[in-house]
């Protein structure tokens, strides 16, 4: 099958791509890496994004159009450092993004690992600001049914719903010029 493409020269037969194929498709050969059938492959690009050395294609997901990854990513102390000052926006500038800037970010989340990589995902993108806070008067509307059926959020609820009805803080939207679903 052609779903392989292997330079011989590059590889170093340390068989990290048969490792992390999550088809289990890929077997260690005498000259490196090798798949005899391709119908279980399932483009993830894990063989072609970890190679080391840059010795795998995969006509998937093409070497060509990966980006590559520094060995290794991330050490210890760079994660968890990482991890740590992960923080939710809750601030927004007032103006959109660009139309680029937001498919510039789409791009990237389509990435994003999904169940046998089907990235059978789709966004909707909405920047009308009336619609916004339609949705944040039915995000309301839904937090006060929860309070009435005795949600186990309420107590959170409730607060939410004081700065949104009484002091008319968009404590759900944020005041986000643009959300994407």
């Amino acid at each position: 099958m052609d779903l392989l493409k292997v330079d011989y020269d590059k590889c170093i037969k340390c068989g990290i791509c048969v490792e992390a194929c999550p088809s289990c498709i890929l077997s260690m050969g005498e000259l490196g890496p090798e798949c005899n059938f391709d119908r279980g492959c399932m483009s993830c690009g894990h063989c072609v994004a970890i190679c080391p050395t840059a010795a795998m294609d995969n006509k998937y997901v093409p070497l060509e159009e990966q980006l590559p990854l520094p060995m290794p990513v991330l050490d210890a102390e760079t994660a968890y450092n990482f991890l740590r000052m992960r923080r939710s926006v809750r601030m927004f500038k007032p103006q959109p993004p660009t139309e680029s800037d937001v498919r510039k970010l789409l791009e990237v989340c389509r990435y994003a690992p999904t169940a046998g990589n089907s990235q059978g995902m789709y966004y909707i993108v909405i920047s009308d600001k009336e619609k916004i806070r339609a949705i944040a008067e039915a995000t309301a509307q839904w937090m006060e049914q929860e309070i009435a059926e005795g949600s186990s959020n309420s107590r959170y609820f409730t607060t939410v719903l004081r700065a949104y009805r009484e002091r008319g803080q968009d404590i759900i939207a944020r005041n986000a010029p643009m959300v994407i679903f």
